[in-house]
């Protein structure tokens, strides 16, 4: 009974550290690239994408509004631009770090920004599979007059992660029955 047991919580030491691997990317979204930015990063349908993002940009150097964070916030403001209408999302803040996955914008990341919008923190189940791609939100036409760049990291879970959770927890319950069993 002693060796399950040892075999059990080694094997529990080595399940947890591999249940919360992730594929995480770290790039950079230039704001005056007038593209959708590959990530590098293939979501699946079904996973959860964690996106944190930081930095800061300006719409047009010398914009009276100055510079602007991933919501497409003033820094300092909590007043939103409103959506770009011929921006990459139109239904997405202006200015704002947008994104999509196999050429369909993302869920909404907060409500009311519209769908494409991801922002500084972003924590959705993704719909569609495919490659997940960035961009500054910004009118077409007009990104020859941008600066700055927004840091983004994105993450979600290895497929296999759910696999060893399941096993581990199966294994748990099964040593547990089984000495439930044979001490009645």
């Amino acid at each position: 009974m002693r060796n399950l047991f040892g075999v059990v919580s080694v094997c529990i030491l080595i399940v947890i550290p591999l249940a919360l691997q992730a594929n995480t990317i770290t790039t950079s979204v230039d704001s005056t690239v007038e593209a959708w930015q590959d990530s590098g990063l293939y979501v699946t349908a079904g996973q959860t994408l964690d996106v944190f993002a930081s930095g800061v940009v300006t719409g047009w150097v010398g914009n009276p509004d100055g510079w602007k964070d991933p919501d497409g916030l003033g820094i300092g403001s909590s007043i939103p631009n409103g959506p770009e209408s011929d921006g990459f999302c139109n239904t997405a803040n202006a200015f704002s770090l947008v994104g999509q996955v196999g050429g369909v914008p993302l869920p909404e990341g907060a409500h009311g920004m519209g769908a494409g919008f991801v922002g500084s923190n972003y924590h959705q189940i993704i719909p569609t599979s495919g490659e997940l791609y960035f961009a500054f939100n910004d009118e077409r036409g007009f990104f020859y007059d941008n600066a700055g760049a927004y840091s983004v990291t994105a993450s979600v879970p290895e497929p296999s992660t759910f696999a060893l959770l399941g096993v581990g927890g199966i294994s748990l319950l099964a040593y547990a029955w089984r000495r439930k069993w044979r001490a009645a």
